[in-house]
């Protein structure tokens, strides 16, 4: 079984994680059957950074950050480069901010999309 971590702020059911389960749905995957999702609420009790790091020690083989830099960079310390980041980055330019080489290669252990905002 698959395990995906992901740490955020909104509940378990609050964007985008909807959406992720939905594709992984469409790309085989069953929630509970083949993926299991290990989702930790951040707030005033954890931080992101503790969160990230709380999945990836439960077993996470591949960690999702979506939202703010803060959320990228908390999983690639979680992850230590060993395990795969998927970002979905919003409102900030990884590239530019020195956490990916390029946005077409990303190269290393992360991937994903980067949302430019007018």
């Amino acid at each position: 079984m698959l395990q995906l971590g992901t740490a955020m702020r909104q509940p378990e059911g609050g964007p985008p994680f909807p959406w992720v389960v939905e594709r992984l749905r469409e790309l085989g995957w069953e929630p509970g059957r083949t993926l299991r999702l290990d989702y930790v609420q951040t707030g005033e009790q954890i931080d992101v950074e503790s969160a990230m790091r709380l999945v990836a020690g439960r077993g996470a083989a591949i960690l999702l950050a979506a939202g703010n830099e803060r959320q990228l960079r908390a999983a690639l310390a979680a992850s230590g480069g060993r395990l795969p980041v998927v970002m979905v980055a919003i409102d900030f330019d990884p590239l530019a901010l020195g956490l990916v080489r390029s946005l077409t290669r990303p190269e290393g252990n992360v991937t994903g999309l980067f949302l430019r905002q007018p």
